[in-house]
């Protein structure tokens, strides 16, 4: 009889981790972050990211937002009021400095940028095919802003039973107010809210 060692049944069990790092792209990092704590801030993302690299249970992927030239997935009569003055001022569009990742944020080759056209990173993208195929049950979302891409992630990967972490210190937003209300109220109903370092600890 072949009897599983305790360190292996706890491998076994362990959850399937997907880190997504959402929307840390140069404009809105450069909208919603103080760019006095900008560095600090990048440098704890990536001691993040880095931790979840060395987890044999966590993989990594980057969500961002982007519009082809023209917008041409953006309603044009500006019935969209959130994205009525991204269209008008054709920003994020594909190619631009502005719609890239920041490049303080490490991120590797192999490692999948998944595109959307909407606020959550579930909307007009393929992140759930690509959590299907990895196994995923559980997923760490650390973006900009809190009040965008992080609340309407949570609620739509609440809806599809995923497990969800939020990495309190790496999401920002320039409402301060929304900001706390959303990390000490309302995520919490859906979402663990840890720091960096809890998520390092307890999680990868």
């Amino acid at each position: 009889t072949i009897t599983m060692s305790n360190q292996e049944d706890d491998e076994q069990k362990r959850e399937r981790v997907a880190v997504l790092c959402c929307d840390y792209q140069n404009l809105i990092l450069g909208h919603h972050v103080d760019q006095d704590a900008l560095s600090g801030f990048l440098s704890s993302a990536n001691a993040v990211l880095d931790a979840a690299r060395k987890a044999q249970h966590a993989a990594v992927a980057f969500v961002v937002v982007r519009f082809r030239k023209g917008h041409p997935e953006l309603p044009a009569d500006g019935r969209n009021k959130f994205f009525k003055p991204i269209r008008e001022k054709a920003l994020l569009e594909e190619g631009t400095t502005a719609a890239e990742i920041h490049s303080g944020i490490q991120r590797r080759d192999d490692e999948p940028v998944i595109v959307k056209r909407r606020v959550s990173a579930f909307a007009q993208s393929d992140l759930a095919g690509y959590l299907s195929a990895l196994g995923a049950n559980h997923i760490v979302l650390l973006g900009v802003k809190t009040s965008g891409v992080i609340l309407s992630t949570v609620r739509a990967a609440s809806d599809l039973d995923y497990k969800i972490t939020v990495v309190r210190d790496l999401c920002a937003d320039r409402d301060a107010d929304a900001h706390k209300v959303l990390l000490n109220n309302v995520l919490p109903m859906q979402a663990d809210v840890l720091t960096a370092d809890e998520v390092i600890k307890t999680i990868l």
